[in-house]
């Protein structure tokens, strides 16, 4: 009778998990903040109110990545890299809205996860098998 090998986590794994949890609770939480508040008002329009929906489900999904990263699931990474490309596209939308700092800071974190859930030992850890 053979015993299964442990694996020892990668730092990397740890540290995309953090951050995509971390950021996609942010997410959660400013978006219902932001709902709560809109529907005190009249004049909001539907679409406006669809958005922040839309990135309420697009945070929890952030966690969700996060979460089956952390336990080696390739497409939680697959889908933890298409919600910070998301993110990354909303970061330069918001350039163009005139939020510099803000921007530049999501831009950058979101590449930051790119780049780690790119790295061999990422990869590695969430390989199917």
């Amino acid at each position: 009778m053979t015993t299964p090998v442990v694996r020892k986590r990668p730092r990397d794994v740890w540290t995309a998990s953090i951050l995509l949890c971390f950021y996609g609770l942010l997410g959660v939480l400013l978006g219902l903040f932001v709902i709560g508040l809109l529907a005190d008002e009249d004049d909001i329009p539907g679409f406006l109110t669809a958005l922040f929906y839309a990135n309420v489900v697009l945070a929890a999904a952030e966690i969700a990545a996060g979460a089956f990263v952390f336990i080696g699931r390739e497409w939680g990474r697959r889908l933890a890299v298409g919600v910070c490309v998301l993110n990354g596209l909303g970061g330069i939308a918001s350039l163009g809205a005139g939020v510099v700092l803000q921007a530049l800071v999501a831009i950058l974190v979101n590449l930051a996860i790119i780049v780690t859930l790119h790295k061999p030992e990422v990869r590695q850890w969430c390989r199917p098998g």
